[in-house]
């Protein structure tokens, strides 16, 4: 690839991952609202308060598990503005296994980095 098309991957994969970690902000900031909600009727009055409290517990672990592959993404996209001289290998590597992580689960492989 020429440096160009790496600095137009780069910007543009950084300008993605901003916006997402934008939207995952607003799910984890609603969903914390609504554990707040359930929280004010723990008198047993409604029926489904359990569930309801599993499925805001499930949204905000996988808003984390989100911010954590934009943040992971970012870091790697970001790593194509650098000088090839200054990249360390090794963090570019695990970056690289992070994001291939699911690939591999998929493909019944084994990634560590």
């Amino acid at each position: 690839m020429k440096r160009e098309e790496v600095a137009f991957f780069g910007k543009i994969s950084a300008a993605m991952t901003h916006d997402i970690r934008n939207v995952l902000a607003i799910i984890r900031e609603s969903s914390g609202l609504m554990g707040d909600l359930l929280s004010l009727i723990e008198d047993g009055s409604f029926k489904y308060h359990q569930k309801f409290h599993s499925l805001v517990g499930t949204i905000q672990d996988q808003v984390n598990r989100g911010v954590e592959m934009a943040t992971r993404f970012n870091q790697f996209a970001h790593s194509m503005d650098e000088d090839l001289s200054d990249v360390d290998m090794n963090e570019l590597i695990r970056r690289v296994v992070y994001l291939m992580q699911r690939f591999a689960r998929l493909r019944k492989v084994e990634l560590a980095g």
